[in-house]
């Protein structure tokens, strides 16, 4: 499950089981035990649980998902065939309608306690349900960017003392994992980044292995890590572009969409501005400083205009500049 959880939630539980059949009569018995009253219409002699073999729950604020890992991606996509209404395409990956958002619940209480799984997609051989087309989305743009779970250099750290044998896993971050340990104002886990609970089943007894691990100090040379995704309304029209935010002397980035949208974003993502031009923009967005006070304003063509605007979306008078002839090259700044 590490392999497809993205980096940045708060952590996954993980379930496996050689046959759902028996783990779900093993279930219900401790269902009946606690007094839980939950349903399982939903299961009969085909299901859609009947090829797989390992169950991950992702947290990630409010919002939460399920991934079933499956033995025969072709099998658990026939069980879907009555849910296969588009939601969206993100990334070349289609994200359909779920029509039975209590099905894990029925299925897998208490393990799973949510009912609200409406989307869903399929990734190889995962099948990922989410509440949110927001958390589907992340988990499809960090396997796509291998920023997941098992890059993490605090799973990596970890991980030679995991069993591959575990019949439950839970993994989590260092903010989750600070959580547990919010009353003791001596315990400082600033450096222990990924901690790991294990519960390994052998013959009527079950190990227990925990890890919380202090992250070592490493140096990775030419690698990349995601900071942020974010959608936007429209496909991107030009290439994203950094530009220098005067506040702080880091970077924000430009990017204009299909629908001829400026957007100016954050390096954390937030979408600062979004205005709508006349036109597409011809070559690079440059950086002017017209009140000569350090106020740095975004200067551009269009097929038709000269844009100075500010990093509020507003424009600086007297601009934009209207041409009834086409402007056919980039504004150049000296």
């Amino acid at each position: 499950m590490a392999k497809i959880a993205p980096s940045n939630v708060d952590g996954f539980v993980s379930f496996t089981f050689d046959s759902f059949k028996s783990f779900h009569t093993n279930l219900k018995k401790y269902q009946t035990q606690k007094g839980y009253a939950v349903t399982d219409s939903i299961l009969d002699s085909e299901t859609l649980f009947d090829n797989i073999i390992e169950v991950g729950v992702l947290f990630e604020g409010t919002q939460h998902s399920v991934i079933l890992n499956s033995l025969d991606e072709m099998i658990t996509d026939d069980a879907l065939l009555a849910f296969k209404d588009v939601a969206e395409t993100y990334r070349d990956v289609t994200i359909w309608k779920y029509g039975k958002p209590t099905a894990f619940k029925e299925a897998f209480f208490p393990l799973v306690t949510f009912d609200d799984l409406n989307f869903y997609a399929q990734i190889d051989n995962y099948f990922i349900f989410s509440s949110s087309m927001e958390s589907l989305e992340n988990v499809i743009s960090s396997y796509q960017n291998t920023t997941v779970f098992a890059t993490r250099n605090g799973y990596k750290d970890i991980q030679s003392q995991l069993s591959d044998a575990a019949s439950l896993l839970l993994l989590f971050n260092d903010d989750t994992l600070s959580g547990f340990f919010a009353e003791n104002e001596t315990a400082d886990l600033g450096n222990y980044k990924t901690s790991a609970l294990q519960f390994i089943y052998d013959h009527h007894f079950a190990h227990t292995n925990m890890v919380i691990k202090r992250l070592k100090a490493r140096v990775d040379a030419n690698t990349v890590s995601e900071e942020f995704n974010i959608k936007l309304d429209a496909d991107i029209l030009t290439n994203p572009q950094f530009v220098t935010n005067y506040t702080n002397n880091q970077k924000d980035i430009v990017v204009q969409d299909v629908n001829n949208n400026l957007y100016l974003l954050s390096n954390t993502g937030e979408i600062l501005f979004k205005k709508k031009l006349e036109g597409a923009i011809l070559g690079k967005v440059n950086q002017v400083d017209i009140y000569k006070n350090g106020r740095l304003q975004l200067a551009f063509a269009t097929p038709n205009r000269v844009y100075i605007i500010d990093r509020t979306g507003k424009e600086v008078s007297p601009f934009p500049l209207k041409f009834n002839d086409p402007i056919t090259q980039p504004l150049s700044v000296f």
